[in-house]
């Protein structure tokens, strides 16, 4: 069975992340609404709204972009994605303790190359291969990082 077109993600208040709540055909908007509204009581009688954030994203828009064979010679984009990939561990590597604010810039600019490229799919690939010439605790540091420049590039969310 086909996934539903689209996934509601929803954030909770006092949460730091985003979890996918729901999945709906083509007609979001009232599920939508009714998020917007739901309300939780805070003490005694404070009303406020249960979700801080109510998003919606299209499992289909990125089919096309996420069907990128790493074995097809034939596809123009393979050779950028090396170089985008050599760009990512270059940077990963040479990453100051605590990561500078131009760290996270330049890692965050090559996850959105990804994204343009492949989607989420090709993000976490990457990221996945470069970490895994890594061994823990580095593995770990190089993964942290990454998720938090990503935060929010296309449907990332750390």
């Amino acid at each position: 069975m086909a996934k539903a077109r689209n996934s509601i993600f929803v954030r909770e208040r006092g949460s730091d992340y985003d979890v996918e709540l729901c999945t709906v055909g083509d007609n979001p908007e009232a599920v939508m609404a009714a998020l917007h509204a739901k309300r939780m009581t805070l003490g005694k009688s404070r009303q406020v709204k249960k979700y801080e954030a109510v998003r919606v994203v299209d499992n289909h828009a990125d089919q096309q972009r996420e069907n990128i064979h790493m074995n097809d010679n034939e596809d123009p984009r393979l050779e950028e994605i090396a170089q985008v990939k050599a760009v990512l561990e270059a940077v990963l590597v040479g990453v100051s303790r605590p990561p500078t604010r131009g760290d996270f810039e330049a890692i965050r600019q090559v996850g959105m190359r990804l994204n343009e490229i492949g989607g989420i799919v090709l993000m976490k690939r990457i990221l996945s291969e470069v970490g895994a010439k890594y061994e823990d605790p580095e593995y770990g540091r190089m993964m942290s990082i990454c998720d938090h420049a990503w935060n929010g590039v296309g449907d990332w969310l750390a």
